[in-house]
Order: C-alpha cells, then structure tokens, then sequence
C-alpha cells in the first residue's frame, strides 16, 4: 500500500495504526514484546470495507521477564528503520519494553503520514539517528500535516521510553483525537459558512432584521473556529 500510495492521510491511517495498537497492547499485556514492527509485518484485508488488521512475524518476540544480559557478539535484532533507541544502542539493549513497540508504531505512523521514514541511509548512519538524533520536524517534509498531528508523531518517537505514550492504544488515541477535533472544526467552519450564504441572501433582498440575527447566530461560530 505505502508503496502505490506512498503517503496516506489520517482518515486512511487511523483505522490501520488502531488496530496495530489493539494487537500490542494485547501483546504486552501478556508481558511480551514483539520487537520487530513494521509494514513488512502488517497484513491488510478487505480494505475497501471492514478493515482487517493483522501483526505477524513473531520471530524475535521475547518475555519482558526474560533475563536482558547481551553477549558482545550479539547482533542487532530488528529492522533498522523501526528500531527504539534502545535496540540501535548497543548499551541500552537491556532497556527493551513493550515502549519499544511504541516507538516503532510511531515510525509506521511517520511513514504513513509523512510519506517517508525518519531516518534513511546507511545502517550506522540509521541507528546512530535512532540513538541520539531528534526524527526531521514533520511540518519540513510535510507542511499539510498541520502541527497538532506533528506534535503526536514527534512524542511517540522520543528518545526517552518515558516521554512516549505509555501504550500503543494512547498513541492511536491521540490520533484520533486529533481527527475528533479537526472533524468538528471542519463543522463549525460549514455552520458559518452556510450563515454567511443566509446574510448575504437577505441583505441582497433588504431583509436587515434578518441580517441581524444571522450575524448574531456566526457571533459564537466565529469564535469558536480556529484561524485558518
């Protein structure tokens, strides 16, 4: 899909980055963290209608009981593009939890919505990023985001486990209280403007008394929509 379409809009994303969030929060529930999650783990059904999510690949999903001692010879488990800080970081591996996932339910996110990954190139280079650099300000590569749904992706991606949401599930919230609060600005401006198109029509025809109520109905619209 992020292939053909390359960028999605949140109405388009909302429903996919919900379900992701059911299923790991699901997963941590049961006191595990998958550990690789990425589009290539996602499959889509019915797309057109009744959606169907589904995270697969439990290949490096481990207890978070599990001991965290890292051999010197281990490699990095994980897809660089969607590893946490703390799995690109050698130092931090035994800081995985079930923010990890978070974290990368935050760079799908980004994908999605941005229309690229934060971090491209080499896979020093990319998990050097990861470790110790903030993701590119989402509004630079995609100034139509707006700043309310940059502000999401910019927390669910921080460094520190606990600036994150504290669950995939208060990731999607966010999301979709972003799309609540912009559905209902979308409204009030539709309200107005269909008060304006009533004054106009009835200054046109001289009906002042008219006028007057309609502009004292937008008085409170007016307020309450936000510039631009």
């Amino acid at each position: 899909m992020l292939d053909e379409r390359k960028r999605l809009n949140l109405d388009a994303s909302l429903p996919i980055l919900a379900q992701l969030a059911d299923a790991l929060d699901y997963l941590g529930g049961q006191g595990l963290v998958h550990r690789d999650v990425k589009p290539a783990n996602v499959m889509i059904e019915n797309e057109e209608r009744d959606l169907c999510v589904t995270l697969t690949d439990f290949g490096l999903v481990r207890s978070l009981e599990a001991s965290t001692q890292v051999t010197e010879r281990a490699s990095v488990l994980g897809t660089p593009a969607y590893l946490a800080p703390e799995q690109a970081d050698a130092s931090r591996w035994g800081e995985v939890t079930r923010l990890t996932d978070v974290y990368a339910l935050g760079v799908i996110a980004y994908e999605m919505l941005v229309g690229r990954q934060p971090f491209v190139g080499e896979l020093a280079a990319v998990l050097h990023a990861h470790s110790y650099e903030p993701p590119p300000p989402p509004l630079e590569l995609a100034p139509d985001l707006g700043a309310d749904l940059a502000q999401v992706l910019v927390q669910a991606l921080a460094k520190s486990p606990a600036e994150r949401y504290p669950g995939a599930s208060a990731l999607a919230a966010a999301l979709r209280q972003v799309a609540e609060a912009r559905a209902g600005q979308a409204k009030q401006k539709a309200e107005l403007a269909q008060l304006l198109e009533r004054a106009q029509a009835a200054r046109q025809v001289g009906d002042w008394l008219g006028v007057q109520n309609l502009c004292v109905q937008m008085g409170p619209e007016i307020a309450r929509v936000p510039p631009g």
